[in-house]
């Protein structure tokens, strides 16, 4: 008899996770298997079946903290096919995502979401999140979350540059600071324009 382990959609927090990467609900005792997060039944010739976990360990670590950021789903679609194909294409001086930085960028969404545009997202080469918030080539924000636990941020208003950085256990005064900003920084994205 094959076992398959597969987690419940509702454990999630989004229907969107679930439908990402597939999952069925299975039995009762299988709902809390493990860390609760996703598995794709892999079939070999040789073995009934193996699960195997697609989400990249950063992911993984920060799963709760993922599943109630209401990050919207491009964002968390462009994070996650980053930090997977990041994994995939690991040599010389890319490095995978960092959990540590991931975890600031979250604290810092879940801060800022609700006066916030939805910012553009990618990893560099040292595995930090990376935000983007940009209305023009003189008016942009970028804050990147370090695997250090610092927030460094640039923001470009009128192109005058203000560079600087916050712990991203306690980002308070570098938000502060945005939101004094009128247009709030936060807010400006790529559809402003036009």
């Amino acid at each position: 008899m094959n076992r398959l382990a597969y987690n419940q959609p509702e454990m999630f927090g989004s229907s969107m996770l679930a439908h990402q990467f597939g999952v069925a609900s299975g039995s009762p005792e299988e709902d809390w298997a493990d860390s609760q997060i996703p598995s794709v039944p892999v079939f070999d010739a040789n073995a009934e079946s193996v699960v195997v976990n697609l989400i990249p360990d950063a992911i993984r670590s920060n799963w709760f903290l993922l599943s109630r950021s209401k990050l919207p789903e491009r964002s968390f679609n462009d994070l996650l096919m980053a930090a997977i194909s990041h994994e995939r294409t690991f040599s010389g001086p890319m490095k995978p995502l960092s959990s540590t930085s991931l975890r600031g960028f979250l604290r810092l969404w879940e801060a800022v979401r609700d006066c916030s545009a939805e910012p553009v997202l990618s990893l560099s080469p040292a595995g930090d999140v990376i935000a983007e918030w940009f209305r023009d080539p003189d008016n942009s924000l970028v804050v990147m979350s370090a695997r250090d636990g610092n927030l460094f941020y640039s923001l470009f208003d009128q192109g005058q540059p203000c560079e600087g950085f916050a712990d991203s256990e306690n980002p308070g005064n570098m938000i502060a600071m945005f939101l004094a900003c009128e247009p709030i920084p936060f807010g400006w994205s790529d559809a402003d324009e036009g």
